[in-house]
């Protein structure tokens, strides 16, 4: 699947009314990222790169559920203005937990 060697993955699809809609929302998202300096940033440049992307996300959910019982694979569905918020949110239960680091 040429996943890449992580502690954590974070796959994120727009939606918008219009492509140019859908592409404007992704830049903020990514903006985001960077902003927190993930470790890589891949994005999907066609609709079968993104197919890709979650058919390996649905693979190595199941994958991490086998080699790791306790394992979290979790879809969630938030509002653009709220990425932000999410991160912050993900990164304070990490830290509060003793779980790992995100980025």
């Amino acid at each position: 699947m040429n996943l890449p060697d992580a502690t954590a993955i974070i796959l994120v699809e727009t939606d918008a009314y219009t492509e140019a809609d859908a592409v404007v929302q992704m830049s903020k998202v990514v903006e985001v990222f960077r902003k927190n300096s993930a470790a890589r940033i891949q994005t999907a440049d066609s609709a079968a790169e993104a197919e890709a992307l979650w058919r390996a996300r649905k693979s190595a959910g199941s994958v991490a559920g086998r080699l790791r019982p306790n394992n979290v694979s979790e879809d969630v569905t938030v509002p653009i203005s709220k990425v932000p918020d999410l991160l912050s949110g993900i990164s304070a239960i990490v830290q509060r937990y003793h779980l790992f680091q995100i980025w």
